[in-house]
């Protein structure tokens, strides 16, 4: 290891922990809170394998290299720019490109596999059964998988795919709590070692099978703890799992906050129609929508939209008025340019699309239709945006730097609007964001003091990125999933922090808002009550999840005592 990377004790164990294991050839989890330094644990190691087997000139054991890592996209520069800063004395192949690319890389690991010690891929590169024969011939020592939560269910194509890469010993890498879902866990320990757990998978299933409702939190939930119990002390061995207050006595606090937003006039009226439109039975919904199909599709989304921002949805440009522009636009461009085939379909795209989305393209051809656009205070018609842009004035005043997560990306691109025509300085990172630049924008983020925002949607931006340079973290809109902000509140509260970090959530006053943090509040509850750490369901289920529960707490509101 480089001498510009000092351990800190606990770091210094979790790399004995998995020598240990790795000593024994049995699969393990490392399973460390986000922000404690995985990433360097996992360098360390791969250093003291190379440099106990270079040492060691008496050793009969085979080669322990070349070691794949396999790491999410948007992370892949951040391993490799670790790589090079801790462990320079390491050849890293970068297993990325195109088909053939990847193809040259993997013939030369093939061929000369003393030659590199480690192999690093991310899951979007290695998806295809070229790659999996790929990799099963450079003969690997080690096969280490980064969020590797990815593994929880063995019916999914990535988890049959990755476990015919063969290896001598596996390693996850999550900071996902796995202590959550004993199920899921068993199925984690199972992948990286079968030999151990797969003949023995239909009793661990039984025992681990009962769920406890959220709503139960007294009675089941106590006889399912003592289930855990005894599971983590059969489980224990395998996994290491650490928080930061149980090591980082120095660590700087987190605080959480919850700042309410009143909606002003122009959104109130669109909030209260969506919510009367929820509580009507589906028949019912279907009359109320007048055809716009968006709200008859998922009125439980477009309910937590309205929340949010009225320009998610088509109130400023009418019919007429998008008819127009579909006339103008078919008249004057090509057909390449509009993606539609002719006029009929283009006015149905603009018809189904937002205020906001209407405006990009007033925004791109301005002189065609700019006379249809709306005002610029529209943008501010939101009670959020309208307390962001309060917070981030006071914040610049203090010094403070600023994390915004949104679910949304749309959401994230009126939030750039707004600072853009506000004059803010800020950075932005989507799913839709180049792999290649997300991490020089990340590395610009930290080291220039001078932007003081980073706007990020919640997916993209709520795993293995490192911003201890923000103090403050906004959660704009609450994830389905409360882990999926606890990740995102992690990029700033991490090791590396200097100062105290503030998590605020913003919330729409008076609205299903404050029914969905509740609720994520009492799953969170009943989490540290049984397991200790939240369940890490599929967004989907989450979703369906959180709106049944939200159901029941309106039904109990209106139900008199």
């Amino acid at each position: 290891m480089s001498t510009n990377c000092q351990m800190k004790p606990f770091q210094l164990f979790g790399l004995n922990w998995m020598s240990l294991l790795h000593t024994y050839g049995i699969g393990c989890i490392l399973a460390d809170e986000m922000g404690l330094g995985k990433t360097c644990q996992v360098i360390s190691l791969m250093c003291h394998l190379v440099e106990s087997y270079e040492n060691d000139n008496s050793s009969h054991d085979a080669r322990p290299w070349p070691n794949l890592i396999v790491v999410p996209p948007s992370t892949y520069n951040n391993w490799l720019a670790e790589f090079k800063k801790f462990a320079p004395s390491l050849s890293v192949a970068g297993y990325r490109g195109s088909q053939s690319e990847r193809a040259e890389i993997a013939y030369e690991v093939e061929q000369d596999p003393e030659a590199y010690h480690v192999v690093l891929a991310t899951y979007s590169q290695i998806n295809s059964s070229t790659d999996i024969e790929a990799m099963r011939d450079c003969d690997l020592h080690a096969a280490i998988f980064d969020e590797g939560h990815k593994m929880k269910n063995p019916e999914t194509k990535i988890y049959k795919d990755l476990r015919r890469i063969p290896s001598k010993w596996k390693m996850l890498l999550t900071g996902t709590p796995v202590q959550n879902n004993l199920l899921e866990m068993t199925s984690l320990l199972s992948f990286i070692n079968p030999e151990i757990f797969e003949g023995h998978m239909e009793s661990i299933r039984y025992i681990f099978s009962t769920k406890v409702s959220v709503r139960d939190v007294s009675n089941g939930a106590f006889l399912y703890s003592e289930r855990v119990k005894r599971a983590r002390t059969i489980l224990e061995p395998f996994i290491l799992q650490r928080r930061k207050d149980q090591v980082l006595s120095d660590m700087p606090q987190k605080t959480c906050t919850v700042v309410h937003c009143d909606m002003p006039s122009g959104q109130k009226p669109i909030y209260d129609e969506y919510e009367e439109t929820f509580r009507m039975e589906p028949s019912q919904r279907a009359v109320k929508s007048k055809g716009r199909q968006n709200d008859q599709n998922n009125i439980w989304m477009q309910l937590r939209k309205a929340a949010i921002h009225p320009l998610l949805f088509r109130r400023h440009f009418t019919d007429k008025s998008v008819e127009e522009m579909g006339s103008i636009l078919m008249d004057r461009l090509s057909q390449e340019e509009l993606h539609q085939p002719d006029l009929k379909h283009l006015i149905q795209e603009l018809k189904n699309s937002s205020d906001f989305e209407l405006h990009l393209w007033c925004r791109d051809y301005p002189r065609l239709l700019k006379k249809f656009d709306y005002p610029p205070e529209a943008e501010l018609e939101s009670g959020k945006v309208q307390k962001l842009l309060e917070l981030i004035d006071q914040y610049q005043k203090n010094g403070d730097r600023v994390l915004v997560f949104s679910k949304f990306s749309r959401v994230i691109e009126i939030l750039r609007e707004v600072l853009s025509t506000k004059d803010v300085d800020h950075r932005v990172l989507m799913g839709n964001t180049n792999v290649s630049e997300r991490q020089t924008m990340i590395d610009e983020f930290n080291r220039d003091e001078t932007i003081p925002v980073f706007l990020l949607t919640t997916g993209a931006g709520g795993t293995g990125i490192n911003l201890t340079s923000a103090n403050k973290v906004i959660i704009f809109d609450q994830s389905d999933n409360p882990q999926d902000d606890i990740q995102a509140e992690n990029r700033a509260h991490r090791l590396g922090q200097k100062r105290d970090v503030e998590i605020i959530r913003l919330i729409a006053r008076h609205t299903i808002e404050e029914l969905v943090l509740k609720a994520c509040q009492k799953k969170i509850e009943l989490a540290n009550k049984v397991t200790g750490a939240v369940e890490e369901v599929d967004q989907e289920a989450a979703s369906e999840n959180l709106e049944k529960e939200v159901r029941k707490m309106m039904e109990e509101q209106m139900t008199p005592p």
